[in-house]
């Protein structure tokens, strides 16, 4: 494979070492993170093909080193842990470049998926295999294209037929991600996908049980006192039924470095769109990059 005659495989100095801390949060025995980064070749084959303006990049192969935005949002979230142990939590990971950020939260036990571009996920797929074996779930790998249909990702990934309806996620990952603004839309799209759905599978398991609740629970009494107490019943399930709703829909955390190239505008961009959109504390940032220069957001999807 021609991608893989130039790779080469890279002490990363600071960059492990970032590593080695990051991975350290999640067991008190050091762990590491094994990475491989590819020279950006100037011949045309390692672009990806535009087919009408599909894709437009003057980067293409950004995606093919290391970006420290992954260990700064790898950092937070293990140390952190927003939402309890990451143990079995599906996180999906967009514009995941060489992989580093899905393979760390995959080796503190998370099933992740990782996407990114077709010409960009074989590298991610040597990465994968280098650490799979200190994973707990194998992490899978699927190119994927902003904008286009996110219901084909697991497949792409390889998850069977038969599980494709159970699949959901808990969160939702990316590291530097906005330092092309013609994207920002084809991003949004697919974010506004991916929580739409879950929002929709979500509703729908709690209609079924509430449904399920109401059969079951339902005694004869007399009319008026039945209608009194079928109102009652139903408002208090309802009303616990969405708020259980807001809580799983998946929070988007994204990272990226300042560059001044419109990041503020994705942010306000999410907001129109109905996400929520709060920002960490410098402070609460690792050390090395608490200084303004890296911003880490998060969205979550308002109903």
């Amino acid at each position: 494979m021609r991608l893989l005659k130039d790779m080469r495989l890279t002490q990363l100095n600071q960059q492990m070492h970032i590593a080695t801390k990051v991975v350290n949060a999640i067991a008190q025995q050091p762990l590491r993170c094994c990475l491989v980064q590819a020279m950006a070749h100037p011949e045309d084959s390692y672009h990806p093909s535009s087919v009408n303006g599909a894709y437009d990049s003057a980067f293409p192969n950004v995606g093919l080193v290391v970006w420290q935005s992954g260990f700064v949002l790898g950092d937070y979230l293990l140390r952190t842990k927003p939402l309890g142990s990451w143990a079995g939590l599906k996180v999906l990971e967009l514009g995941c470049g060489t992989g580093q950020l899905g393979i760390v939260l995959a080796l503190a036990g998370a099933d992740v998926t990782l996407t990114d571009l077709p010409h960009i996920t074989p590298l991610t797929r040597v990465n994968v295999d280098l650490n799979a074996a200190r994973c707990h779930i194998h992490p899978k790998v699927a190119p994927y294209m902003w904008g286009t249909p996110t219901a084909a990702i697991p497949k792409q990934a390889g998850v069977a037929n038969e599980q494709l309806q159970q699949q959901h996620w808990d969160a939702i990952v990316a590291a530097d991600v906005l330092y092309e603004p013609q994207h920002y839309d084809k991003l949004l799209a697919s974010l506004d996908e991916l929580c739409s759905a879950a929002l929709f599978n979500t509703a729908a398991r709690a209609a079924h049980q509430m449904g399920s609740n109401q059969t079951d629970q339902r005694q004869p009494q007399p009319q008026q006192q039945q209608q009194e107490s079928t109102c009652s019943g139903d408002n208090v399930q309802c009303n616990s039924s969405l708020q259980g709703v807001q809580s799983q829909l998946p929070p988007v955390y994204i990272c990226y470095r300042v560059r001044c190239y419109g990041e503020h505008r994705f942010e306000a961009k999410a907001a129109k769109q109905g996400f929520g959109v709060s920002a960490v504390p410098l402070e609460e940032l690792h050390p090395d990059y608490n200084c303004g220069g890296y911003r880490l957001i998060c969205l979550t999807r308002q109903q």
